[in-house]
């Protein structure tokens, strides 16, 4: 038994007295403290533990130590204290597999194979690694935006979305910003991106999703905008002739290309400062038909590795249209999108290619 291995925990904010295994108040802690002795009992002298600095003695380094040269035994990972990890033991994490957990803590053990521990916590190193390159999602709405945010967030040290325009400043600590912002607000502020990115889709098809959505039954009206608003409650032929119709039928030509001073109803301007924005952004574009080479380009660009689960889809969409409503979508509502397929068939040279 190791006998250098005392009951006493140094001052993390209290007095060592306070801080005693007996006394220790937070049974997450005791219980934490308590396996990590009991696995290091058995271990030789010269093997180490890595803690909290509520829980180092002398055989226990606490966080912020240096990585020793065989590195660490055992790793007690507190886990809302992962930013205190230096770079290199989050790197080392890989090599661990977990032989305790509870609501607090994960003791993590380089000597055995037990257990692997959460995909959140093996993840780390990768998103580490992905960490040193920033990238923003331009997030066009009904472009499969929440399965690729959800990918971001796996594959980056940290992600962001933003819910609106006036916060990409605020949030630049974030490796990746995501949300519904134009391009032109993107490039209006002072912080560069590594990567900007966004995902295309038949301009009729994503009009359609959009509408479906409006009128879920899930979807509360209170919550919804004007737009939204008349696509809920008026037949798609009257929609079309109101003053909202024109920013969704053309959605990525404003969200690409729209800048201030510039009239909305001014869509060859639009058009125009959309492919000019988009060659000095270095935008990669995706087509939501195929989604994988989301997955290829982050592993490529950012050396991380996703898989994007299935797209966010409106189940029973034919209930939300009538049988009036689908006989003007077979027959005369294309004519409305020919302008704006012409302008997504332009964006081809700016289309990922896997």
């Amino acid at each position: 038994m190791r006998n250098r291995l005392i009951s006493r925990m140094q001052t993390w904010g209290k007095s060592p007295d306070q801080l005693a295994l007996q006394e220790y108040p937070d049974r997450y802690w005791r219980d934490a403290y308590s396996q990590l002795l009991s696995q290091l009992e058995n271990c030789e002298d010269k093997e180490r533990a890595l803690a909290p600095e509520a829980f180092g003695l002398e055989g226990i380094d606490t966080y912020g130590a240096r990585l020793p040269e065989s590195g660490w035994r055992y790793i007690l990972l507190h886990k809302g204290m992962i930013s205190y990890l230096d770079a290199k033991t989050i790197l080392s994490l890989s090599y661990y597999a977990g032989c305790f957990e509870n609501n607090v803590f994960l003791l993590l053990d380089r000597g055995s194979k037990a257990w692997d521990f959460p995909d959140a916590f093996r993840k780390l190193p990768k998103r580490l690694l992905s960490g040193s390159k920033t990238l923003a999602f331009l997030h066009v709405p009904k472009t499969a935006g929440t399965s690729v945010m959800e990918a971001l967030r796996e594959s980056l040290l940290n992600a962001r979305y933003v819910g609106k325009r006036k916060e990409l400043e605020k949030f630049e600590g974030y490796a990746c910003i995501g949300g519904h912002f134009f391009l032109s607000d993107l490039l209006s502020i002072e912080r560069r991106f590594d990567h900007v990115i966004s995902v295309l889709r038949d301009p009729m098809d994503r009009f359609l999703s959009a509408a479906a959505h409006s009128r879920r039954a899930t979807e509360s009206i209170d919550s919804m905008g004007p737009s939204m608003r008349n696509m809920r409650t008026l037949p798609l032929k009257d929609y079309l002739d109101t003053e909202y119709a024109e920013k969704e039928i053309a959605a990525f030509s404003i969200y690409y290309g729209w800048e201030e001073g510039i009239d909305f109803k001014n869509l060859d301007a639009i058009r125009d400062n959309a492919l000019r924005q988009l060659k000095i952004s270095t935008m990669h574009l995706f087509d939501q038909k195929n989604l994988k080479t989301v997955d290829h380009f982050l592993q490529n660009a950012l050396s991380a590795k996703t898989v994007l689960g299935r797209t966010n889809f409106t189940d029973s969409r034919q209930s939300l249209f009538s049988a009036e409503e689908y006989d003007f979508i077979s027959s005369d509502l294309h004519q409305y999108f020919e302008d704006e397929r012409r302008f997504v068939d332009q964006l081809g040279s700016f289309i990922y290619d896997a």
